[in-house]
């Protein structure tokens, strides 16, 4: 798939500055979130999305979540190129931005991006990724009025752990309603069958499923099961390996290919956008328990598993059929793997990435 295929489509970030000269006041630090999740779920939100702070405040993004994001935030007109490295320390600068490129988060030891804001003004920022991702910093001098409302540590983290939980309700939700669905059967005119599995899901706020659902699949020697995406973030499937070249340019393999955990089966970047490839489909030849991943979301949990047993349909004499395919867990290659797919999201990404701005009215 071209690059092009995957531009991100970005939202604005629009910046009101009083004007007033920054008050004298003890600075201090204000830690906010870039990003959450849990297993099988991506939280896309700043937490707390607004604050409100003293003039001379840092304000410290931590990106605890797999998940990558971009920080920006631009006064006036965007810069003509993306910047290739952050963009933080006093605000408002000469540059007129902030900016955080393209950067993975980490439970283990989560990134961090500092701004410290030094003249009153509301400063809105959002993550090019993910348009929906936006947040708002307000800035006021001590003595102000609204000064005296302004975000502590603790309050801060009340409120991000209040969105949080309500976000992941709803995700929760699309989740479980996605699995109420079932999975889709149906019966081939030869009599094997066939599976249809969702491939992730996306909220209104711009969250996201990151699992294969149904995860654990029972089928027999001849079956056929697709993959099919309705989420508008990319996803692939990944059996066996290495994968076959950059993620976003491969093709995939045709769809019906047969597949016996003896070679690497791939789906191209699935998105449904109109445009692209949204489902992937393998007829499975060989009994085993094969397993397979998303290579840009392995780590958030989204993995899967077919189980393919004997035919009921009268077979021709022959050798065991068993194989094995891809084991998340245990692979030599599979954390390759992943990091390979991380290095080609990020340059796919970036290179299509380009901070917009528009004023506030």
């Amino acid at each position: 798939m071209a690059l092009a295929a995957i531009t991100v489509a970005l939202l604005g970030a629009a910046f009101v500055a009083s004007g007033a000269a920054p008050a004298a006041a003890e600075d201090s630090t204000l830690t906010i979130t870039a990003g959450e999740g849990e297993n099988g779920y991506a939280i896309n939100a700043f937490l707390p999305q607004n604050i409100s702070v003293i003039t001379g405040t840092t304000v410290r993004w931590e990106l605890p979540w797999y998940e990558p994001h971009i920080i920006a935030g631009c006064i006036g007109a965007p810069p003509d190129e993306e910047p290739e490295a952050p963009i933080g320390g006093d605000f408002p600068n000469a540059e007129g931005c902030f900016f955080l490129p393209f950067t993975f988060g980490d439970p283990a030891n989560p990134p961090t991006f500092e701004v410290r804001f030094v003249e009153a003004g509301t400063y809105d920022y959002f993550c090019p990724i993910h348009p929906q991702m936006v947040g708002q910093v307000k800035v006021f001098d001590e003595g102000s009025a609204g000064s005296q409302g302004v975000d502590n540590q603790q309050s801060a983290d009340a409120r991000a752990a209040a969105e949080l939980n309500t976000r992941l309700i709803n995700i929760k939700g699309i989740a479980a309603e996605i699995v109420a669905r079932g999975t889709k059967v149906t019966t081939n005119p030869n009599g094997t069958k066939h599976y249809e599995v969702t491939v992730g899901g996306n909220s209104l706020y711009g969250d996201d499923v990151m699992q294969f659902i149904a995860a654990s699949l029972n089928v027999k020697v001849g079956d056929s099961v697709t993959w099919k995406s309705n989420s508008p973030s990319p996803h692939n499937v990944l059996f066996g390996g290495p994968p076959k070249g950059d993620p976003f340019e491969y093709p995939g393999d045709p769809d019906g290919s047969k597949y016996d955990g003896s070679a690497a089966a791939q789906s191209a970047m699935m998105f449904n956008d109109g445009q692209s490839p949204n489902s992937f489909e393998l007829v499975f030849t060989k009994e085993g328990s094969f397993q397979y991943i998303c290579m840009l979301h392995a780590p958030q949990g989204m993995a899967g598993v077919i189980n393919v047993g004997p035919s009921d349909r009268p077979q021709a004499p022959g050798a065991p059929n068993t194989g094995s395919g891809l084991d998340t867990q245990g692979s030599p290659w599979a954390g390759w793997a992943l990091v390979l797919g991380a290095l080609l999201t990020c340059g796919a990404l970036g290179a299509g990435v380009a901070i917009g701005a528009r004023r506030q009215r």
